[in-house]
């Protein structure tokens, strides 16, 4: 039976700061349990539902059945799943320069990033890098809005300059979205492009900005007066599908 310590324990990770001293995160709900189950992460319990347990494979050890108030506890949603694991936070990857990449600078939306993460997963990128004052990964909503995606794919925390300009010094090419550029549509993309994504609502940094080989945009097909920027999750999708081609 878990302990109230446990559960005092495990409902401190909603905080950011406790999810880095204890080396833990939460993952809520059956889908992401399933996907986390697959990946090589280690888990050091699932609770749930006695309904939900049961849909787990039988070779779990570290399961234990709770009530929805001790749920409601741990959780960081107003409606708790029915189900959530206790995961160690991995060791985080050096980041790899050959690898098809998405650069994030200072996002600060959650279920952005981890929209961001299901979107470059299934367009085949093979890591994300993020300026250190970026959203934490293991937000709970972060992890719930990529849908799995973040247990299949590295995102890595670094000094963003640093790797743009190693990247650019072994011939990769860094672009970067802005509101005005070349169109994603008639861009010439390379199949080892990286591309700078920047904060919801600043947009890029001229720091940034300085150090990108190529400014690209969506261009607004919309008749009449211009409607609002995209959402930044929306428009990496859009890229990524251009890029795709």
């Amino acid at each position: 039976m878990i302990s109230q310590a446990q559960i005092k324990k495990y409902a401190s990770l909603k905080q950011k700061k406790y999810r880095k001293e204890l080396g833990l995160f939460v993952v809520e709900g059956l889908k992401s349990v399933e996907e986390l189950l697959v990946s090589n992460l280690k888990i050091e319990i699932i609770l749930g539902a006695a309904s939900e347990i049961a849909q787990l494979p039988g070779h779990i050890a570290s399961v234990e059945p709770v009530d929805v108030k001790t749920l409601s506890r741990i959780s960081s949603f107003k409606t708790p799943s029915s189900i959530l694991a206790i995961v160690e936070i991995p060791k985080q990857k050096k980041p790899d320069y050959h690898f098809k990449t998405i650069i994030i600078e200072n996002i600060q939306d959650p279920g952005n990033l981890g929209t961001i993460i299901r979107t470059a997963h299934w367009f085949g990128f093979e890591q994300i890098v993020c300026s250190g004052d970026s959203v934490d990964l293991y937000n709970s909503k972060t992890i719930q809005s990529s849908m799995g995606a973040v247990f299949k794919l590295p995102v890595i925390y670094t000094d963003l300059g640093e790797f743009i300009n190693k990247a650019k010094s072994i011939g990769v090419r860094v672009l970067g979205t802005f509101m005005e550029g070349k169109s994603i549509y008639e861009f010439p993309f390379m199949h080892n492009d990286m591309f700078v994504l920047g904060n919801e609502g600043q947009g890029i940094s001229k720091a940034i900005e300085a150090l990108v080989d190529d400014k690209i945009t969506i261009p607004n097909f919309s008749i009449g007066l211009p409607t609002e920027s995209l959402n930044i999750a929306s428009a990496t999708a859009v890229v990524c599908s251009a890029m795709a081609q």
